[in-house]
């Protein structure tokens, strides 16, 4: 009786000392961020045989609670292969939930090969350009089908 006596007095000593070494180490942290200068980002979203669109905001702190503040005085020019395709119309997305603005570009559809470039214009800050070829689709030239049933899946 003396030896399981002896045992739980070490194992209630070993608790004892761990919940105050881990209570002691234990620190609030304030998270100091420096208020850095917003910039413009650009979200974009362009697939073949779909029309294009993209979103302006400012960025933010990312673990900010606050929404993105949205660019909705902008100039945006669509370019095809270096000449003028299209000019951005805002518009929302129509989601009641969480409305947002696009700029839609409902006079072209990108194709594949098309050299496509952006030209942004905010005001007050510097122009915003960018360019990207539209991907080609991949060809499937085979394809093979098989049945099995369930006793031959592992």
């Amino acid at each position: 009786m003396k030896m399981i006596n002896n045992i739980y007095t070490r194992l209630l000593g070993v608790a004892v000392i761990s919940a105050v070494m881990f209570a002691s180490w234990e620190t609030p942290l304030d998270i100091e961020y420096l208020d850095t200068e917003e910039e413009v980002v650009v979200s974009a979203l362009g697939n073949v045989d779909e029309k294009f669109n993209l979103r302006l905001t400012y960025s933010r702190w990312f673990l900010s609670e606050k929404p993105f503040k949205e660019i909705t005085n902008a100039t945006v020019s669509l370019l095809a292969n270096g000449q003028k395709v299209d000019e951005g119309v805002l518009r929302g997305d129509g989601n009641t939930y969480e409305e947002k603005n696009y700029y839609y570009f409902d006079n072209y559809v990108p194709k594949e090969g098309d050299m496509l470039k952006l030209d942004i214009q905010v005001p007050g800050e510097e122009p915003i350009t960018a360019e990207c070829r539209v991907p080609y689709k991949p060809q499937i030239s085979n394809t093979e089908m098989r049945y099995t049933d369930d006793s031959e899946c592992y």
